[in-house]
This record gives C-alpha cells, sequence and structure tokens, in this order.
C-alpha cells in the first residue's frame, strides 16, 4: 500500500502485510534515503524490530498495555541516531 503525502511516500506495515512485504519495506526503510516515513501499528511491529535509521517515534494508536508502548520507545531507542524525538497523540 503507498500513497503520496507532502511528496512522501509513507511504507505501511499492518497486521495485514505478508512477512516478505514486512521485510521488504523495513529494508527499504533502513537503507533508502528518500524512504523517510514508516508507519505501523504496535501489534504489527511487536517481534524482532529494530530501526536504526529512526530519530522520531509518534506513539498515534492508544494501547491498554504500557509494556507495548515501552517496546514501541525502545524500537526507537536502539536507534544509531543520537537522539530521539517522541511524541504521543
Amino acid at each position: 500500500m503507498s500513497w503520496k503525502v507532502n511528496e512522501c511516500e509513507p511504507l505501511v506495515i499492518g497486521t495485514s502485510v505478508s512477512v516478505d512485504k514486512r521485510q521488504e519495506a523495513l529494508d527499504l526503510f533502513q537503507t533508502d534515503p528518500p524512504t523517510t516515513v514508516l508507519l505501523l501499528t504496535a501489534r504489527s511491529g511487536a517481534v524482532g524490530l529494530t530501526l536504526t535509521a529512526a530519530s522520531h517515534v509518534f506513539l498515534l494508536e492508544p494501547n491498554l498495555n504500557p509494556a507495548v508502548e515501552a517496546q514501541a520507545i525502545g524500537r526507537g531507542l536502539r536507534s544509531s541516531a543520537s537522539q530521539l524525538n517522541l511524541s504521543r497523540f
């Protein structure tokens, strides 16, 4: 699934995305400089995900389990960026 938002083409990973397509999207996000936005649900990215190219984490979906939110934040903290910007909505 792909669409343009202000000249940005976000990659989207949801629970219906196949394992192969998920890996393809993650590889693009990590290595392709024009790919700057990755949208994923906390549930779909719960296992084996390190976003070393991430500099911002936006938590958009409310979650009643604080461990899930902490894990989402941790994905960005494993990043090689010197500073991680976190925003909750």
